[in-house]
């Protein structure tokens, strides 16, 4: 028979409180555990899986469909309530979504909306929702400032309309090249590059989506800035999405690979590294186009996706080795591990 005050039998009862659906009563018992034995790893991952269950319930309550966000009272609410609106297909929605089920776990005094715009169409409407993911906050009835993904809207543009004169600044250029995945950034060096006597055509590769959808949009943001052009006269966008967003073949990870050893930089599976490999390849299948031409290449970041490829790089990087860090190392605020 177990001692009631063991940390065993407490955990042992969280788990019979997780199989009824009872996720606040098994946290409590895993703080009791804990309080008990501190130092026992297995209480502490059995805490963490609790606090997880606890938040896979809290979504599934804040699922919401067309029917029911209209009576959801959140100009009376006086906590903050953040409204995700998502899609099934989206592939950035795929990454974002555990994420923001982990948030409900931290942030306990904030409401979490999940909205699934395909099953809610007359709400994303309502919110004038253009692009996926997007988060609207609330609170008080009030709604701040929300910023697109990506930055894309009219005014995100201006970074990128600055960038150009920066550009001018220091270099002429015939063409700039840069990867596409929410359409400020051709948006906003297009119009730029028109609008000064830079005279550069812009190439974007979109890794997402297709070239028609971001000719579209990309007219959305200079119609929003009254530009008077049409985007398909100043910016040429071609797919170089491959598998799929964020997904990749070995060859592409090779070419990522090769270019980091060769130069030194490097380039991201997501983003950067689909641009470079679709300009790469279009200079070899047509030179007579690139010939004697300067070209820029932006790299606009994104190095983080790579931490998603180790396991699919490791076989095409002859010299990489892995580094683990034992969970037994101390970490110090700013230090240490990242994650």
């Amino acid at each position: 028979m177990l001692n009631p005050k063991s940390a065993m039998f407490y955990a042992n009862r969280a788990n019979v409180f997780v199989m009824l659906k009872k996720p606040n009563a098994a946290i409590e018992d895993a703080d009791a555990a804990l309080e008990v034995e501190p130092n026992a790893n297995k209480m502490e991952r059995h805490h963490k899986k609790y606090k997880f269950v606890k938040a896979m319930q809290h979504m599934r309550q804040m699922e919401i469909n067309n029917e029911e966000i209209p009576r959801l009272p959140l100009t009376r609410l006086r906590q903050l309530a953040i409204i995700y609106f998502m899609a099934t297909w989206c592939g950035p929605c795929r990454y974002m979504s555990p994420e923001y089920t982990s948030l409900a776990v931290m942030y306990p005094k904030v409401v979490f909306l999940k909205v699934d715009i395909d099953e809610a169409t007359d709400v994303a409407l309502a919110y004038k929702v253009s692009s996926i993911p997007n988060f609207f906050f609330v609170i008080e009835g009030r709604k701040p400032y929300v910023i697109p993904v990506g930055g894309s809207n009219s005014l995100g543009t201006w970074g990128y309309i600055e960038a150009i004169r920066e550009i001018k600044e220091q270099a002429a250029f015939d063409d700039i090249v840069v990867a596409c995945g929410s359409g400020g950034t051709i948006a906003g060096l297009s119009v730029g590059s028109w609008l000064s006597n830079l005279g550069a055509k812009v190439h974007a590769y979109c890794v997402c989506d297709d070239p028609e959808y971001f000719y579209e949009y990309s007219q959305s943001l200079l119609d929003g800035l009254e530009a008077g052009v049409s985007s398909r006269d100043i910016v040429n966008i071609r797919n170089a999405k491959g598998l799929g967003y964020a997904m990749n073949t070995d060859e592409e990870l090779k070419f990522v690979s090769d270019i980091a050893q060769a130069t030194g930089v490097v380039l991201d599976p997501v983003y950067s590294g689909k641009a470079a490999y679709g300009m790469i390849k279009d200079m070899n299948e047509n030179p007579e186009k690139w010939q004697g031409r300067k070209v820029l290449f932006i790299h606009t970041g994104g190095l983080l996706g790579l931490y998603d490829k180790t396991e699919q790089m490791a076989p095409l990087i002859g010299k990489w080795r892995r580094m683990d860090i034992h969970e037994s190392i101390p970490r110090k605020e700013g230090t240490g591990k990242m994650f």
